[in-house]
């Protein structure tokens, strides 16, 4: 496994940590750093928001060499309708 095949799955395991309904605190935030990755975006983590109420959370990190990696999480709870969520600017 190389270095940046690491530094990916830790990524996408961050994604289960980060936003709502987490059990960890004081992870990085937006402008915050995991490794080489700078977090540039997250999705909704307000109570009743769209993201939320749809169980899905998304987290965007930037690398020095421009390359960004969206990793995400959901659904928590299917609800079976579909919902319409904003799009990452």
């Amino acid at each position: 496994m190389t270095d940046t095949t690491v530094e990916l799955a830790l990524l996408a395991m961050d994604a289960y940590d980060q936003g709502y309904l987490t059990g960890m605190r004081g992870l990085p935030t937006v402008g915050g750093q995991i490794g080489d990755a700078t977090v540039i975006y997250e999705s909704d983590t307000k109570v009743g928001s769209v993201g939320v109420n749809a169980g899905l959370y998304a987290v965007a990190y930037q690398f020095a060499n421009g390359n960004v990696v969206i990793s995400y999480r959901g659904t928590d709870a299917a609800t079976g309708r579909a919902i319409e969520l904003p799009r990452l600017h």
